[in-house]
């Protein structure tokens, strides 16, 4: 799934005129940022998009020391965060 396909995925299950920043890295892996609001999601997958890390409104301070929740899917991902935007 390409750039564009995350996107739209993630754009079908976020509020309407959120924010949707997708990257998709030359090693496979995937970094999404989401803004809605005053809330900020940061979701990253492995290379194998096996593991997706994410985090609401993450401390700066944090930033660089890993995920407080790793989903084994995109949409499981989406599925906990979207409940909190």
């Amino acid at each position: 799934m390409g750039a564009d396909d995350l996107r739209r995925t993630v754009a079908s299950r976020v509020p309407s005129g959120a924010r949707i920043d997708v990257e998709v890295f030359p090693s496979g892996a995937v970094g999404i940022d989401i803004r809605s609001g005053r809330d900020f999601v940061v979701i990253q997958s492995t290379a194998d998009r096996s593991e997706w890390g994410y985090d609401v409104n993450p401390p700066e301070e944090e930033s660089f020391t890993g995920f407080k929740h790793v989903a084994g899917s995109l949409d499981s991902a989406l599925s906990t965060v979207v409940e909190g935007l």
